[in-house]
Parts: structure tokens; sequence; C-alpha cells
């Protein structure tokens, strides 16, 4: 290349620089969240006056422009913003006959968002047109701007307890806080009448938070206060009493919750977990009620009522057996004595019963030995007799 092409070149470089601008938005990144406002400018960096300026910015669904502002570079200009479907468009335009947007490096336009959903998108330049005195077209870059817009979650879950009658039940609260530090939480608890109950107690995150209890005729109201908690979080054990031994579930409910951020500003609330208490039947009816019967309460009610009601069977076995022995059925009418024996002192009667009336058989039967003789002898004396008193009245 000669020399003398490359001053040429040189100096079309050094014009095309001299008449170059910039169109960025800043800042260039932008995180929030959801229902909260903010500004981005619209920058202009130029090294020549600028008499006129077109362009389009695009629009992300959920980001609303709630106001755009002019600033005082462009006073010496007219200005217009027109709505667009996909679009807003911009222009500024000056009279030749003024200075114009002077060489600098500050903002010309000032924008306000606001987003009602999750966000994460490019807010960039279209179309763009700039141009000096003469109306020529100005070489123009541009940059423009993420956006990253979060939504804060928050909800309330519970895992519910199982447990007897009269017996006490702890019920754990847990508070899901996204995007978000919660600030404060207030919210009802709704429960049946198979429950009753006794007291909210702070976990070690709540630990210094303040804590309010308002126990209503089946709910109780809980509020926290200055918890600054995030993500998933023990903040309550909530006490309960079974009150029925009836087998099945107590639901627990959460109803009217609020929860705000450190600022006091609401956090939308999502789905919220519910949970119960599982009441089981007595120790020796652990599978609950039987489905036959009605009105006559519970089986474990029952079986207990019938234990101290109901003679063993083992019980009735000996009262047979004792009845069979000839042990009279009632207490001849005195209250104080016992309709039960012992075995012990009858059967030990019977042993000497027995023993008598062996020995007296044995007895008889000597004395049968004895008595045969005797009787011999004296019929033969009988007939001797006879013989001779016939003999004697022959004579």
């Amino acid at each position: 290349m000669k020399i003398k092409e490359a001053i040429i070149l040189l100096l079309l470089m050094n014009i095309s620089i001299a008449f170059a601008a910039e169109l960025t938005l800043e800042p260039e990144i932008i995180n929030t969240k959801t229902e909260e406002e903010f500004t981005i400018d619209i920058i202009l960096k130029n090294n020549e006056s600028i008499f006129g300026i077109d362009f389009k910015l695009n629009k992300i669904n959920g980001l609303n422009l709630l106001d755009h502002k002019f600033l005082n570079r462009t006073n010496n200009s007219m200005t217009n913003v027109a709505e667009q479907n996909e679009y807003m468009r911009f222009g500024i335009l000056s009279s030749p006959n003024s200075t114009g947007i002077s060489a600098g490096n500050k903002s010309i336009i000032r924008l306000k968002y606001k987003a009602n959903n999750s966000i994460d998108g490019d807010l960039s330049f279209s179309n763009v047109f700039l141009s000096n005195k003469n109306g020529q077209a100005v070489s123009t870059t541009t940059k423009g701007s993420n956006i990253t817009i979060v939504q804060p979650k928050a909800s309330l879950s519970c895992i519910g307890d199982e447990g007897r009658k009269d017996e006490t039940v702890t019920i754990k609260v847990y508070a899901d806080i996204e995007n978000s530090e919660a600030g404060g939480i207030d919210f009802y608890q709704n429960y049946d009448n198979k429950l009753r109950f006794i007291t909210a107690e702070k976990t070690a995150a709540t630990n210094n938070a303040i804590l309010a209890i308002n126990a209503q005729s089946g709910k109780i109201r809980i509020a926290l206060a200055g918890v600054n908690i995030t993500g998933i979080t023990h903040i309550l054990n909530l006490k309960y009493e079974i009150t029925t031994s009836v087998y099945g579930d107590s639901d627990l409910e959460f109803t009217d919750i609020t929860i705000s951020d450190v600022d006091g500003e609401l956090l939308s609330s999502s789905q919220n977990n519910d949970c119960s208490v599982t009441i089981l039947g007595a120790i020796n009816n652990p599978s609950g009620p039987s489905g036959s019967g009605g009105g006559g309460g519970s089986n474990a009610e029952n079986n207990a009522q019938n234990q101290n009601t109901e003679t063993p069977s083992s019980l009735m076995d000996s009262y047979s057996s004792l009845l069979d022995k000839g042990y009279p059925k009632e207490s001849d009418g005195k209250n104080n004595e016992q309709v039960f024996y012992t075995q012990t002192e009858p059967e030990h009667k019977e042993e000497k019963t027995e023993k008598e009336e062996i020995t007296e058989e044995t007895n008889e039967k000597k004395t049968k030995n004895r008595s045969l003789p005797l009787a011999l002898i004296t019929l033969t004396a009988l007939i001797g007799l006879a013989v001779v008193v016939v003999f004697e009245l022959k004579k």
C-alpha cells in the first residue's frame, strides 16, 4: 500500500470515529423482584451534536412501562413516544438553528418499569437512526440490558403427629420463603373438637422474634414479628391435646396467611400444605373401631367396661367346678360372705372321709368273719334242743 493511500484511509477512519455515536441502556444487568419498581437510563455517547434520534425498544411480556421522561439534554428538542404492538418507539428532533444534543456521555431518557411476574429477558434497541445537523446518518452502536425478575414466594406447611386420647401431640410449622427475606408472619390454624389447643412454642430459628397467640373457638391466630428468615425454616411447634378415643384423622388448616418482607411489603403467598393428627385407637384395639353396631361408643370404651363388669372365664370355670362339688350358689343372704371358696379345705375333708369309709368297710368284713362260727354253733344248739323236745313228747 502506498503512503498516500494509507494517509487517506487514516483520515476516513478519523472522520468515521469523529461522527460515531453510541446508545446504551444502564444498568446493563438488572436483578430485582416482582412488584418492585426500577429505572433504566438511555445513555447517549456522542462526539458531535446530534439533531435527530429515532429508535425502537422492544417490549418484554410481564414488564410494564410505568413512566418515561426526557432529560435535560433534550430540552431544545421535540420529543415523541409511540406504543406499537411489540415495541415502544422514541423520537427526538432538534431544529437546525439549535445546538441540538451537544456532545457528551449522559442520559437522554429515563424509563420506569415494574414487573408482575418472573422475567429473564433482554431489553434492546432496533431500527436505530441518528443524524447530524445536515440530516445525514451517524454511525451508531447500541448496547441493551439483561433483566432478571424473580418472584418472591412465601408459604406455610406443617408436619402432623399421632397419638391417643389425653395425649399431647406436636405439630411442626415451617415457612418457605423464596427470593426474599421474611420479616413478619401472621396466620390462623383451624382445628376441630377432636383436639384442644395448648400452646405455641418458638424454635431456634425464631427465638428472637416476637410471638403473639390468640386462641379462639376452633382456631388460633399466631403472629411472629422480626423473624428475618429465608428458605425453608422450622418456625413453630404447636401443642394439641387429643380429646377423643375415636379412631381417625383430625385435620389442621391454614387460613388468612399474611407474610411480609423485612421492609413490610407483602409477599405473594403460594400453595400452603396443611396436615392432620392421626388419632389411634385404644392400646388393646389399635386398628380402630369395627364397622358393626352403632351408638354404643368405641370398642376401646366397651372393652374397658366389659373388663370391669364381666366375670373372667377362668373364674367361671372355677365357680362351676365348685358348684359341681356341692358348694352353695349363694351366700345364705349374708353380703359379707364370699361367693367363691378355695379348693384346698374341701379336698382335704374329702380325703379324710374316704379313709374313714375304707376303715369302716374293713371292720365290717372282720366282724362278719368273726360272727359266722358263732351263728353255726347257735343254730346247732337250737336243732339239738328241738330233737330233745320231740323225743320227750313221744314218751
